[in-house]
């Protein structure tokens, strides 16, 4: 992950890989599987949505600072799952989903003290339509 300052605003990229490994000729079980998608990867599809034996997952996302206890934020994510080691990525199809965001923080005294409270995003991906995230969790 790196940011860059840009006074109140800050520029977000991340990217995963992740691979996951049979032992022995057991097959992998569904539930081990890497998943892209999700709050936690490509907020624009649903959890599970897409599994494989790897899978990539990329973010770009701008915050900036709206009042002392808000944060705003516009993102792109992009990924896909491939086969084992990530076998197909290079012919595999990307899935981009867009979206804009609200934290709301908890701040007991200093700004940067402060703690995320809850969230709401607003997500659409051109495969799956709108999806409208509220977390109650850090995202």
């Amino acid at each position: 992950e790196s940011t860059a300052d840009m006074s109140h605003a800050r520029i977000l990229l991340r990217g995963r890989a992740a691979t996951v490994d049979a032992l022995g000729h057991t097959p992998i079980p569904f539930e081990e599987l890497i998943m892209v998608s999700g709050n936690g990867g490509m907020r624009g599809f649903p959890d599970g949505r897409f599994r494989g034996p790897s899978g990539v997952v990329g973010t770009a996302e701008y915050r900036w600072y709206v009042a002392h206890d808000v944060d705003a934020s516009l993102f792109t994510d992009v990924g896909t799952v491939a086969g084992p080691d990530f076998a197909g990525l290079e012919g595999a199809r990307w899935f981009p989903s867009y979206g804009v965001g609200l934290r709301f923080f908890h701040v007991p005294g200093d700004y940067w003290d402060g703690t995320i409270e809850t969230g709401a995003q607003l997500v659409y991906a051109p495969d799956n339509g709108f999806r409208f995230i509220l977390a109650v969790a850090g995202f």
